[in-house]
């Protein structure tokens, strides 16, 4: 054994444990030059990889509803839509209230003109006048003859009446009375055939001004299926007829008695009826005073308030159907059976 050997043997453990350690350490370092540790390199290889489709499988599954609307400017939807990203909006509640209320109002009904109303006047204005004709002839009474033709239509008042019927002739023969009676109701039936047949070829509405509140100024008329765009201000509401109605009986009839004048107003009050259907888009509530009728294609988003409502198969209403009747208007229309079945869309909003 060398001096060597000896001198190591001679050394504590723990330092010879020590040296060990150091060698070890030396001997485990990569010279310069020999590039990265490739262990670093799987490792930061897996990572990259992992980060790279977790983003990729981010991107093509969205978590909310892709935007799946395909609108362009003039489209009127009745669905809410729901913004796929949220944002802020720079206006008060208010504002976005009064916006949202005025893009309903904008949007303009769609007006179908009934076919055959000016014929179902005709009709009913005949049998109003074989009605005073069939009462002249087998009442004698004056009074018992007036309240007979009030039940057929109690908006002629008993002057009116009277007059028709002859109470004035009360004097004269019999014969000479019917031939006056016959005279004064043919003149007031042509005259009121003329009025009433011009104004329902034109086409009749509830109120106008309350139409303008939805339609802003004009509205799509369906006739015969040939549509077009009019204006409000070429529409008729009953309130503008009624009240032109002794002016062109007047003209009619320029030596009638005020009597006969004032029974054909009233008679016309009974006959004229709006004549033009919503068959189209309201956005909005929908007021009638008396019927609504909802043709197959009415589309109304919003409340129906109504007394009496036919709705055809096809018609939707997203909102509210609300009855409004009072006891004196069903006693009204009960009393008119013919103008309850013939009356079309009292539109009103």
């Amino acid at each position: 054994m060398s001096w060597l050997s000896r001198l190591q043997l001679r050394r504590p453990r723990a330092d010879l444990d020590r040296e060990r350690s150091f060698l070890h350490r030396i001997s485990s370092r990569r010279a310069p030059g020999e590039g990265p540790d490739p262990a670093l390199i799987r490792t930061l290889t897996r990572w990259g990889l992992g980060i790279g489709l977790l983003v990729f499988a981010t991107l093509i599954l969205p978590t909310r509803q892709a935007f799946r609307y395909s609108l362009s400017e003039g489209d009127v939807v009745t669905e809410t839509i729901v913004s796929p990203i949220t944002f802020s909006i720079y206006k008060s509640v208010e504002e976005l209230n009064q916006q949202r209320t005025e893009a309903r109002m904008s949007v303009p009904p769609v007006l179908e003109l009934v076919p055959g109303g000016a014929e179902r006047r005709a009709v009913m204005l005949d049998s109003l006048f074989e009605r005073l004709a069939e009462i002249r002839s087998t009442i004698e009474n004056d009074s018992a003859a007036v309240q007979a033709f009030q039940r057929t239509a109690p908006e002629v008042s008993e002057e009116a009446l009277r007059y028709l019927l002859g109470a004035d002739l009360a004097g004269r023969d019999l014969q000479r009375r019917q031939m006056l009676m016959a005279e004064r109701a043919s003149e007031l039936r042509e005259a009121l055939n003329e009025v009433v047949a011009g104004y329902m070829t034109l086409g009749l509405v509830e109120s106008l001004d309350e139409l303008r509140e939805i339609a802003r100024g004009t509205v799509t008329l369906d006739e015969a299926g040939e549509e077009s765009i009019q204006a409000l201000d070429l529409l008729i509401d009953l309130d503008l007829v009624r009240s032109e109605v002794p002016g062109q009986l007047q003209q009619r009839m320029p030596e009638a008695d005020d009597r006969l004048i004032k029974g054909g107003y009233e008679i016309a009050g009974v006959v004229l009826v709006p004549n033009l259907v919503l068959n189209g888009a309201v956005v909005g509530d929908v007021h009638a005073s008396e019927r609504v009728e909802l043709a197959p294609q009415a589309k109304v988003t919003g409340n129906v308030f109504y007394r009496l409502i036919e709705m055809a198969m096809g018609a939707e209403v997203n909102g509210k159907l609300v009855h409004r009747a009072d006891a004196a208007s069903q006693t009204d229309v009960e009393s008119r059976p013919e103008a309850a079945d013939d009356s079309p869309l009292q539109l009103a909003k």
